[in-house]
């Protein structure tokens, strides 16, 4: 009896996760924006382009800012960061990312968020 109600858990739990992983496409693509983006920040600019779902290579430029004009908010959501940009334009987009110890992206996502610390809100 009890092996049936953990097959039942997990296969739950499987669904669970394919359905955030559905919902998240959705959300990202009725925004007009991917669930995989790079950003890159320079001396002007913020760069913000797609990825594909498999591999690190950008496809296509998503959204671009002036780096002057453009307001960032940090805000903690366990070990992700959520970080708000708002450009002078009106452009502005949310992003999270993890600074898990275990995350590969912690680097990243640490320097990325202390070159904008300068546009902090």
């Amino acid at each position: 009896m009890a092996s049936i109600l953990d097959a039942d858990a997990l296969t739950d739990g499987v669904l669970a996760v394919i359905g955030i992983r559905a919902a998240r496409r959705v959300n990202a693509n009725s925004q007009g924006v991917t669930v995989r983006m790079v950003v890159v920040v320079t001396a002007t600019s913020i760069h913000l382009p797609a990825l594909s779902g498999w591999g690190y290579e950008p496809e296509r430029e998503l959204l671009r800012m002036n780096r002057a004009t453009t307001t960032s908010q940090v805000k903690w959501w366990g070990l992700s960061r959520r970080l708000k940009l708002r450009d002078a334009d009106g452009q502005k987009i949310e992003l999270t990312s993890s600074i898990s110890y275990l995350s590969f992206y912690r680097k990243g996502a640490k320097a990325i968020l202390a070159a904008l610390a300068s546009n902090a809100a």
